[in-house]
């Protein structure tokens, strides 16, 4: 959930990016999450660049893809910090 909060809040960042972003997340827990979101169809694929010899990827979030229902929203943020979310109704 993080990866798309943080992809909605840009135009399109690459995993380095995202990464910078979100340090407490594992490299290969970010690579794994964004791998799972792009086959969904949540992420997609903007650029393709040559790095070093490996190719680095920029994603942004297909809008109409990433809609979360109330329930789910209440559900993740309480599941990941133990706390209530910010957008539950009553807060």
């Amino acid at each position: 959930m993080r990866i798309l909060q943080t992809l909605v809040g840009a135009d399109e960042l690459t995993t380095a990016q995202l990464r910078d972003r979100l340090p407490d997340v594992p490299p290969a827990t970010m690579y794994r999450h964004i791998a799972t979101l792009t086959q969904a169809g949540i992420l997609e694929v903007v650029h393709e660049r040559q790095v070093r010899g490996t190719v680095e990827r920029s994603y942004r979030v297909c809008q109409d893809k990433a809609v979360v229902d109330a329930d789910a929203r209440t559900a993740i943020p309480r599941t990941i910090t133990g706390s209530p979310s910010p957008c539950s109704p009553g807060l």
